[in-house]
């Protein structure tokens, strides 16, 4: 009898269950937007770092701000990344899915070479 009333009751639960998990998803896409957006800034600075560098003719600040460019690009293009993840799998975008796919074939591709 327990077992049949729980059957009867999964589905409210389960329906109570989905806002708070669109919820944690809304949460965790604003924060890995607000984590590219930071990263972009961060990439914007570097780039203006570097050109400054560069027009100054300080070649050794002109290398290791072409190297900070890189990190901060190479950050971006992770948290990018992530942010095509979470849309792909917890919110079912298939613009997303297909570039997340796409680029598990490429690397994939490129571990072949290797």
């Amino acid at each position: 009898m327990k077992f049949s009333l729980a059957l009867l009751l999964l589905p409210l639960a389960s329906a109570a269950v989905y806002p708070r998990q669109n919820q944690r998803s809304m949460q965790q896409i604003q924060q890995q937007v607000g984590l590219v957006m930071r990263d972009f800034a961060g990439c914007a600075q570097a780039a203006q770092q570097l050109s400054q560098n560069l027009k100054a003719q300080d070649e050794q600040a002109s290398i290791q701000g072409a190297a900070n460019l890189e990190r901060n690009l190479d950050a971006a293009k992770k948290s990018i990344g992530n942010l095509r993840t979470i849309g792909a799998k917890q919110f079912g975008l298939r613009a997303f899915a297909e570039i997340v796919e796409a680029n598990e074939r490429a690397r994939a591709r490129q571990r072949n070479n290797q």
